[in-house]
């Protein structure tokens, strides 16, 4: 048996995410989809950072300028990476991947604040 790596299993979680709900956001837009990814370290460390960032490859190569990524490294868990998160929203983005577990509060918020953002908070314990 082979191994599952990590990028993999976000990998297919993301493209899993993202078909169901990005596909009919495309069909009528005029403009990108916008999905931000905010993690607390470098993603070209090996972690989680960087497995969620791979990710979202296959994403950007099946949709091309039909998508626009932005990826915010290096944000410290608490009341900043709220600050941040709310701020890729009221820039136009609509799936927002929190990628720690200190997150989780902020993510949450933004969920309920905006129901027209798909929030997918890659750890945690709430749904």
């Amino acid at each position: 048996q082979a191994a599952v790596s990590e990028d993999r299993i976000l990998g297919c979680h993301c493209i899993g995410l993202f078909r169901l709900q990005g596909p009919q956001r495309l069909a009528f837009a005029d403009e990108p989809l916008g999905i931000a990814l905010v993690v607390p370290s470098p993603i070209g460390d090996v972690g989680w950072g960087h497995a969620l960032s791979a990710s979202l490859e296959p994403i950007k190569a099946a949709y091309g300028d039909k998508v626009k990524v932005t990826v915010l490294e290096n944000i410290m868990e608490g009341p900043d990476a709220d600050r941040i998160m709310n701020k890729t929203v009221a820039d136009g983005n609509k799936f927002l991947i929190a990628g720690s577990f200190g997150y989780q509060n902020g993510a949450l918020q933004v969920a309920r604040r905006d129901p027209s953002v798909t929030v997918l908070h890659a750890s945690g314990f709430q749904v």
